[in-house]
This record gives structure tokens, sequence and C-alpha cells, in this order.
């Protein structure tokens, strides 16, 4: 199937793919509830969040940093601004988590209190560790045990999932240091 193929067709597996990989995710309007499916052609209306994923492009010294930012044409819906809000708390609580020792599930039960507190569904994840490609080790995930070290690199995520409607998503890269986190991908986080 060629790729013209893939992205006008709407059904079969949203996820297969020939430029899923190393390419920037840009997904808009519903679609952002499922931000690594396949490319697919939709018109960009006003109102509709944008989400752009650089996660597997953007590169630092062959290192690839997490980031990911939303957007939005125009204004911000009401339940889009209270889910971004939400996706920010839960990046938020999930950085106050990080510090050496700390098991890479604790930072995603730190996420799923967020979620938990506003009734959202928690993401399966929180984050992952960085290194030469985009799913190194640790995943900050509930069962993942491995201690937190200085030095360690990691994308930390929030998110807002409402499948048929939109996602809301961030991302940053931080460094694991001796007291906490040094922030790598200091760029704007406004909706």
């Amino acid at each position: 199937m060629t790729a013209a193929e893939l992205m006008g067709n709407e059904k079969g597996d949203l996820f297969q793919s020939p430029m899923i990989h190393d390419l920037q995710s840009l997904k808009c309007g519903v679609h952002t509830s499922m931000a690594h499916r396949r490319t697919s052609v939709q018109r960009i209306q006003r109102g509709d969040p944008i989400h752009m994923c650089l996660c597997g492009i953007a590169k630092f010294k062959q290192f690839k940093p997490g980031m990911d930012r939303q957007y939005v044409v125009g204004e911000p819906s009401d339940e889009l601004h209270k889910a971004y809000e939400i996706t920010l708390a839960a990046q938020q609580a999930a950085i106050n988590a990080i510090r050496p020792g700390v098991p890479a599930e604790d930072i995603a039960l730190a996420t799923h209190e967020v979620y938990r507190q506003v009734g959202a569904s928690s993401a399966s994840r929180a984050g992952r560790g960085i290194d030469y490609s985009v799913n190194e080790l640790p995943q900050l995930k509930v069962g993942d045990k491995t201690p937190l070290r200085p030095g360690m690199v990691l994308a930390v995520d929030g998110g807002v999932s409402r499948p048929g409607e939109f996602g809301s998503w961030t991302c940053d890269t931080f460094l694991v240091t001796e007291t906490g986190t040094e922030c790598l991908t200091e760029f704007s986080q406004a909706l």
C-alpha cells in the first residue's frame, strides 16, 4: 500500500504507517486523542487543538529529547483549556516527584493521583528514559522499579485523551540532578 493510500484510508490499522517513526507528529482536532496514529488528511478548523510531537526528530548530540507542545487555532474551548490545565498539573506532579533514589513507577503514580482527583483517565506512563533512541529505560510507569539516579535524562509527559473529541499533551526533557531536576527543553507551554 502506498503512503498516499494510507493517508486517505480511515479504515484498517490507524497505527500502520511508513511515516510514523523519526518524523514530526502533527495531529489536529479529534485526531489529537491518538497522538501517534498514522498520518491522515484533515482540514484544520477554527478552535481545533493541534498537538506537535518532536520526540522522534529533535536531536541533541545524537540524543533524542522528548518535547511535545499543544496549540489551538483561535481560542481554546473551555473544555480544552480545562484539559490542558490537567495536562500541565500532571506533568508538574511528575516533575515534583523526581529525585535520586525514587523508583520510576512513583513518577507515574504522582500523575495518576492528579488524574484521579479530577476524574480523568490515567495515561499508561508519565514518560521514559532518553538515550540514543526514543524509548529507553526506565519507563515512568507502574511496575518499573528502577531507582532514578543523577545523570539520567527523562522525557516527562502529561496528557488527557478524550477519544473522538480531542487530546491534550505536553512533554519536556529533564536531567535528574542530586536534588531534583533541571529542565533541558525550556520552551513556552502557552496554549
